[in-house]
């Protein structure tokens, strides 16, 4: 019985900016077992589709699960979280928050907006460069995603190297991040297009509404802790970018990338409604945990896939 395992990396062709590999190349079959669960779901293949994107094929599982988070990339897409949502905790703050609204309304506000972009791209940009997927490769909602946030910001008059940096730093973010991802994901299948177009304000503060009801008592068992909780930066998320569309210029540029996306794209489908099973972290759908697990006895459950040392199964 061989107990030896290592994390296999992605080939480097997935990679917009292509360098190096990280480590050496997947084997074309590799015989993996997910982390700290060598007894579970074995990966039979890893499929990359020029077409559909990556998918992570499991042994007695009826759905294949999308991307591939390695460590390399979760570590900086980490540290670039930290950077931003520090960012967002200051701006919405009582003390800083008047400064945010005065540039807003400020007649050089995109001349200034750039210059905030302009320093978060020279800071973020670095860390994730080498780990940027190819848009064709990416999970639907990264991808559409991303577009969503470069389209915003260029019909806002950000200039197109400034909005495209930032486009691809956010999009990575729900690349690599399932616990982000998933939870949009969630909150747009609750959604349309219409409805955000329509009245985007209103739209932003009832999905938040049901956000919120879906976090449940996990934020109540954070607020004990002194800990902050994911809730804490959607809550201010919402509140810097519900501040920015009473901008009327901005709300058009809002309201015309939402037109322009493809909304379904956005949405849970099959694959990550299955996916979303597994997660105690919050109740997907409305659901809890139980209930969504009641017809699945166990659902392989990791960040990251491990690949056997030699070639047999433990």
């Amino acid at each position: 019985m061989n107990t030896g395992y290592n994390i296999p990396r992605p080939p480097k062709d997935i990679f917009l900016h292509q360098k190096e590999e990280v480590v050496p190349n997947l084997n074309e079959t590799p015989e993996s077992v997910l982390r700290e669960n060598p007894k579970g779901f074995l990966v039979k293949r890893i499929e990359i589709n020029e077409a559909t994107g990556i998918f992570i094929h499991y042994e007695d599982c009826p759905y294949p699960r999308r991307g591939f988070p390695f460590p390399e990339a979760v570590a900086s897409i980490n540290i670039v979280k930290r950077m931003i949502m520090d960012t967002v905790r200051l701006l919405s703050s009582k003390e800083i928050i008047l400064s945010w609204i005065l540039i807003l309304v400020s007649k050089r506000r995109i001349e200034r907006i750039e210059a905030i972009l302009s320093l978060f791209n020279r800071s973020c940009f670095p860390l994730i460069k080498q780990y940027i997927v190819k848009p064709n490769l990416m999970t639907p909602l990264a991808s559409e995603l991303q577009g969503i946030i470069y389209g915003f910001l260029a019909y806002s008059g950000i200039s197109t190297p400034i909005a495209k940096q930032t486009a691809y730093i956010f999009g990575e973010i729900f690349e690599y991040d399932n616990a982000y991802r998933f939870r949009v994901q969630d909150l747009f299948t609750e959604s349309s297009k219409e409805l955000l177009t329509k009245n985007p304000i209103k739209e932003i503060r009832r999905l938040l509404k049901i956000y919120m009801s879906r976090e449940g008592d996990r934020v109540k068992l954070h607020r004990i802790k002194g800990k902050r909780y994911v809730s804490d930066k959607f809550k201010e998320i919402a509140l810097l970018v519900s501040i920015a569309l009473l901008i009327p210029k901005l709300r058009k540029a809002f309201i015309k990338a939402i037109a322009n996306s493809d909304f379904d794209r956005l949405k849970l489908d099959e694959i990550d409604k299955f996916w979303c099973k597994n997660r105690e972290d919050y109740n997907f759908q409305g659901l809890t945990y139980e209930e969504r697990m009641k017809d699945y006895k166990t659902i392989p459950s990791y960040e990251f896939i491990f690949q056997e040392n030699g070639s047999t199964k433990p």
